[in-house]
Formats: structure tokens, sequence, C-alpha cells
């Protein structure tokens, strides 16, 4: 079963109504699609917790995909969270998404997505999924590796390599260059990298970059409650220790205003969790990777994907 070009997936979807509700259920579950003949396909929702992120890629990967989102359900949107899960890690949350899918669908194969944390609880449920049997006929990976995951031994010279080899293509993308150099941010950028650099090489420790939730998500959006879930949600990401996996996987990196060593990082380490992975670099930020001509990109690579998975 082909793919349809980018020009058939707009033409199909202006004969589609969606939903007024689109992406706003209550249960854990959301149907983005329920239509289509293909393998359904179930992504986890991002640290926010919400369906809603979903909804512009599963327009554009269109009306024969059914998709469907997990979700924290709005109403669990806090700490209490952890009354439903306990305790409230990845395998417990996994665990708690893939009895919801398992209820939903009781047989046959499914593609399993996830952007940013979902990608991470995404690859705990395919572990959990594969252990009762179950077939994950793909893992699509949006963006994200675990934090302590490890590298193939030996790589280290190869990624010194691949990072070199990507270097014009970050540049070119990167905000501190794109539409003008500022050589000045350029500047502290690499006094800062160079001082890190000095530091390693004279034994010194290097203080790891310190992650909080307000560098994923603007937290003025987002009532106490549920910032302090997403806390909890984060802390438990940063302990989440992978484990070999040996099913497919698809991962995409974002191209712009990323780590210049972000690619080689994801194509290396995913080589090291999951043997039968394959890296594909996107234009576009993390944040803009549904978005626009870049979600146009995403959506067609991956509806190819999804259609050669066959039918359900």
């Amino acid at each position: 079963m082909s793919a349809p070009s980018l020009d058939q997936l707009r033409q199909s979807l202006s004969n589609v109504t969606w939903r007024e509700t689109l992406g706003k259920g209550n249960g854990v579950i959301v149907p983005l699609n329920d239509q289509g003949d293909r393998i359904p396909f179930f992504c986890v929702h991002s640290l926010t917790g919400k369906a809603t992120d979903y909804v512009p890629l599963a327009q554009k990967l269109g009306p024969q995909q059914p998709f469907f989102s997990l979700q924290i359900p709005p109403a669990n949107r806090s700490p209490d969270y952890g009354g439903l899960i306990t305790p409230l890690s990845i395998p417990a949350i996994a665990n708690h998404y893939v009895d919801a899918i398992t209820a939903m669908r009781p047989q046959g194969p499914i593609a399993l997505g996830g952007w940013s944390i979902g990608a991470i609880i995404a690859l705990e449920m395919a572990q959990q999924l594969k252990a009762r049997g179950r077939a994950v006929a793909l893992l699509v990976v949006i963006d994200i590796i675990p934090w302590n995951h490890a590298f193939p031994p030996g790589s280290r010279v190869s990624r010194m390599i691949d990072t070199a080899l990507q270097s014009p293509a970050w540049l070119a993308a990167h905000k501190l260059v794109r539409g003008g150099v500022r050589f000045r941010a350029l500047g502290e950028r690499a006094h800062l990298k160079l001082a890190a650099l000095t530091a390693k090489l004279r034994g010194r420790p290097v203080p790891p970059k310190e992650e909080v939730v307000g560098d994923l998500v603007d937290m003025t959006k987002y009532a106490a409650p549920h910032l302090a879930l997403m806390e909890q949600m984060f802390a438990n990401a940063q302990t989440y220790v992978p484990q070999t996996y040996d099913g497919p996987v698809q991962v995409y990196a974002a191209r712009a205003d990323v780590a210049l060593d972000h690619l080689a990082r994801l194509r290396w380490g995913w080589r090291h969790i999951a043997p039968r992975s394959r890296v594909t670099a996107m234009p576009g930020a993390h944040q803009t990777l549904f978005n626009g001509q870049d979600g146009d990109r995403l959506a067609a690579h991956l509806a190819e994907l999804l259609a050669a998975l066959g039918a359900a």
C-alpha cells in the first residue's frame, strides 16, 4: 500500500469533517481519527500530558490512518495522578497506558509513538507490550533520547566525525545564524564551549546543564497543580534507564535550534538502545516538527512508513 503524496493528503483532508471536540476527550485514550484501515497509531503525550499536541500531525497523516493520542485526563493533571498510578514512575505510567490500549484493542498489531518525554514512555510501553506477546509494528520516537542512555562501545570517534559532518547543516538551521549571523551570541556560545572543553582536558569536573521543566514548556500557561505533576514526571524521566529494545524504531531528530551534537547523540545513542533503529533529521525545531511545512515533511515521511505496515 503506497503512501499518499502531500497534495493527496491535503485533498483528502478537505473532504473530512473532524470532530468539534478533536483531541479533547476525558479518558486516557483520545481518538484523533478512528477511521481508516491501516494499523492504528497510538501516540503518547509530551510533558504537558495533553492529547491536543498531536492534532496537527493526525490531520496531516490523513483520514486513512487511525490515530489515537494517550493523555493524562484533564481531571487528573495534578500530583494526585499518583493515586491512580503508584508509584508514579515511567514503568508504572507505561503499564497504565498499556492496560488502556489492551482494553480498547485486545488483539492485533499496533504502531506506537511519542514526542519528547512521551517517546520515553512509549519505549517502555513497547517493552511491556512485547513482554505480553503483543506485536509492536513500529515505534516512532520524536526528538528525544533517554537521559541515562549509553553509546555503543568504541563509537566516540565515529560520533565526533558524525558531528563534524553535520556542522554546515547545523549552522544553516540554527537561530544564531538563520536570518543573519549574531556574532556576539556565537562568540559567547563558543566561549562557554571552550571553557568546558578546557576544564575537561585538565581533568576538572564539568557540571552538567541543569534542565528544568521551564526549559521545555511555558510555565505561565499552567496551573500550579499541573506544573507540580510535570515536575514529578520530568524527574522520573531523568532517572529512567532504558533497556535494549529489539523492535523496529524510527527516530525523528529536529535539525534547527539544537546542540551541535544533537543528531549524532540521537543516532548513536539509539543504535545502542535499539539496534534496529533509524534516525532521520527533519527541518524545524523541537516545538515546530508538527506545524507548517516542517510538519508536512515529517507527516509525509511517517505516512509512508505507516502505510508500508499494511492493513490492520
